[in-house]
C-alpha cells in the first residue's frame, strides 16, 4: 500500500475527566521549536463528563488539533487510543498520555530521530515515572515552573529521586536496547512514538484490555516481533505531573493482565 502520511508527528493524547491536567499537557505543546505544520494533537476522549471538550475548544485555535470521542462504557483505553490513531494522518505517532508536560524541544527530538532511522520506535523517559504511585507529588509541584517547562527540567536533574523508574537500569547498558533482551517490557505509552503506517497494520492496542496495565506491552511486543528496532531517548524531556491514582488498584489489574499477556499469542516464543 503506498504511503498515504505526511510528514510529521501525530500527537495521541487518551483522556478521560481529567480536564485540568490535560490542559497542562497542551500548553507545553504551543512551546514546541518543531513547525506547527509538522505536527497535530489528537485528543481522544473515553467518555469525559468534565470541561475536557471546552479545554479542547480553547486551544484549536493555537495547535492543529482534533478532538474525538466515544461514549463512556468503561476503562476503555486501548480502544479510545485505536481511535485516536485512526484520525493520524503524519507519518509518525506519538502517544503521550494526560498530564505529560514535555520540553519544547520534544516533538523535534522524535522526528529527528525517526528521519534518521525510519523504521525505528522510540521510547521516551519521563522525570516522576514511579510504574504504579507517585510519591514525590509535592517535591515536584515545588520544583515545577509551569511558565518555562524547560528550566523546570534543569531543576528536576538534580533529584534522582525524580528519574524515570527505567533510567538506572538504561544507563548501565548505555542505553543501548539492542543489550536488552526484552526491550517491549519498557514499552510503556506515556511517552513513546513509532510508525504510524506500521501501528495501523498491526491492529493498534487489543481491545481486549479493560483494565488498566498491559496494553502497551502487548502492542510493544507486536512491534518487536514484526522486526521494528526500539531505541530510547535517553534525555528525560518529559514529566508525568503528579495526579491522583488508585496505585493498589493499578497494581492488581497490572498484575492480572501481565498474567494473561504472559499466555497470550503475542507473547509466543517470548516469555519463558
Amino acid at each position: 500500500m503506498k504511503n498515504q502520511f505526511k510528514t510529521g508527528i501525530s500527537i495521541v493524547i487518551p483522556t478521560y475527566n481529567d480536564a485540568t491536567i490535560l490542559e497542562k499537557t497542551l500548553a507545553t505543546l504551543t512551546k514546541q521549536t518543531l513547525d506547527f505544520a509538522l505536527f497535530e494533537v489528537i485528543v481522544a476522549d473515553d467518555g469525559s463528563s468534565d470541561e475536557t471538550k471546552e479545554v479542547v475548544q480553547k486551544y484549536s485555535d493555537i495547535l492543529n488539533l482534533k478532538y474525538c470521542f466515544q461514549s463512556d462504557k468503561g476503562f476503555r483505553v486501548a480502544h479510545v487510543r485505536n481511535l485516536g490513531l485512526s484520525y493520524a494522518t503524519f507519518s509518525r505517532t506519538l502517544f503521550l498520555d494526560t498530564g505529560m508536560l514535555v520540553a519544547s524541544n520534544l516533538l523535534e527530538s522524535h522526528l529527528s530521530h525517526h528521519l534518521a532511522a525510519p523504521d525505528v520506535t522510540i521510547i521516551g523517559l519521563s522525570y516522576g515515572v514511579e510504574e504504579y504511585s507517585s510519591t514525590n507529588a509535592k517535591k515536584i509541584k515545588s520544583l515545577l515552573i509551569e511558565q518555562d517547562i524547560d528550566a523546570s527540567f534543569s531543576n528536576f536533574s538534580t533529584h534522582p529521586e525524580l528519574w524515570d523508574c527505567r533510567y538506572q537500569y538504561l544507563k548501565s547498558i548505555n542505553f543501548e536496547l539492542r543489550n536488552m533482551p526484552a526491550p517491549w517490557c519498557i514499552f510503556w505509552t506515556g511517552h513513546v512514538s513509532s510508525n504510524t503506517e506500521l501501528l495501523l497494520q498491526l491492529g493498534g492496542f487489543d481491545e481486549w484490555f479493560s483494565s488498566w496495565g498491559g496494553e502497551d506491552v502487548e502492542l510493544g511486543i507486536r512491534l518487536y516481533k514484526s522486526g521494528c528496532p526500539f531505541i530510547v531517548l535517553p534525555s528525560m524531556q518529559s514529566l508525568n505531573y503528579p495526579h491522583l491514582r488508585d496505585a493498589s488498584a493499578k497494581t492488581t489489574t497490572a498484575i492480572n493482565n501481565i498474567c494473561l499477556l504472559y499466555t497470550s499469542d503475542a507473547a509466543d516464543d517470548l516469555l519463558c
